[in-house]
């Protein structure tokens, strides 16, 4: 019999999701998630989405590089074990100057392989300086959360939903948004889709047992 799945909505308060219904959770986001992509693409907003790739990419594959052994070395805590003036630490040992490094450098080069891909940007020095952007954004927005997190007393790890899966994407449509003018209908459609995508890769995560809560 599969385990539920252990939703941890906030610091200690947690929601036990059976198997079933988070199989049905999974197969609703995946829906959710293409009915925005469809609806950006019928407003003709693909272009925006793209600019905003790299930030996905670095996130993602910020996980996995600080897993590489001959990079670990570079796995110092971005606030050099310092605390805020509160007592706690100011982001914790999950951010390092590996992990932020990591985000950009993927932005740049997303940035870079999308101009060769596709016929987005005029020229590749603008696609590296979008990419750049883009994954720096993902990286600082990553930061503030964490940040903040500090300060309401949750731990590296611990669960701050919502907020969790939307900070690398408000980040980077920040830094982006000093040189492009998103539409709000644009910015609600991803922070929707982005927060669908999450749980759809959070409950496969759960179901193929890459971690055991939320």
């Amino acid at each position: 019999m599969k385990k539920p799945m252990k939703l941890v909505i906030f610091k200690g308060q947690a929601i036990k999701v059976p198997y079933k219904v988070l199989l049905a959770i999974a197969i609703i986001s995946f829906l959710l998630t293409l009915g925005i992509l469809w609806i950006i693409n019928y407003l003709n907003m693909p272009r925006l989405l793209i600019l905003i790739l790299p930030a996905y990419f670095s996130t993602f594959l910020t996980f996995w590089a600080v897993k590489i052994n001959f990079l670990k070395p570079l796995a110092i805590p971005l606030d050099l074990n310092l605390a805020w003036i509160d007592g706690r630490r100011i982001f914790g040992n999950s951010k390092t100057f590996l992990g932020f490094i990591a985000g950009v450098t993927v932005g740049i080069i997303v940035g870079y392989l999308i101009s060769l891909m596709a016929n987005v940007f005029s020229t590749t020095h603008e696609a590296v300086f979008f990419g750049f952007l883009a994954g720096l954004g993902a990286m600082v927005g990553d930061l503030i959360r964490s940040f903040f997190k500090r300060r309401i007393g949750l731990k590296s790890g611990e669960t701050w939903f919502i907020f969790d899966d939307l900070d690398f994407v408000v980040g980077a449509l920040l830094f982006l948004g000093i040189y492009i003018n998103f539409p709000t209908t644009f910015i609600v459609l991803v922070l929707a889709g982005t927060l669908s995508l999450r749980i759809l890769t959070n409950s496969f995560d759960f179901i193929f047992k890459l971690k055991k809560f939320y």
